[in-house]
């Protein structure tokens, strides 16, 4: 009889498993995610932000996107360099911080408009990211 017990207790688990993983496959196809496979950079260094600085900075627009986006597809993201600095210097003030980066970026939504509160099938062309450094460092878009 115990050993029964050990076998029906094994069988589930086992099962218990399977039917989290099919949950999490199907939650995952359902909420889906923002799409960032194929989009394109491109930016120019300035004296306020190094190569390094905005490439940081377009990897948490990317996790933000893929986070944030669900159903859009993210086709450019850049830094336009120097013409930024007086948009960079009011969001500076605004939000209190000595280093601030904008960049820009096109995005297409699908039928349902992402989430559904954006256009459906639509493209939305130089689309604002505001970063600001946070306390470890990092850049962070603000909402």
């Amino acid at each position: 009889m115990n050993k029964s017990i050990k076998t029906s207790r094994i069988i589930l688990i086992i099962s218990a498993f399977l039917i989290i993983l099919v949950c999490a496959i199907i939650g995952i196809k359902i909420t889906g995610h923002g799409d960032v496979s194929q989009v394109n950079t491109y930016y120019t260094v300035t004296d306020n932000h190094s190569a390094r600085e905005i490439e940081a900075a377009m990897k948490a627009v990317k996790r933000k996107f893929r986070a944030g986006f669900n159903g859009c597809t993210l086709t450019d993201l850049w830094y336009e360099g120097d013409s930024m600095a007086a948009a960079e210097d009011s969001w500076a003030a605004q939000y209190d911080s000595q280093e601030v980066i904008v960049l820009l970026s096109s995005f297409q939504t699908n039928s349902s408009g992402g989430d559904g509160s954006l256009e459906p099938n639509a493209e939305y062309t130089n689309y604002q990211w505001v970063l600001v450094k946070n306390a470890l460092g990092q850049w962070a878009p603000k909402d």
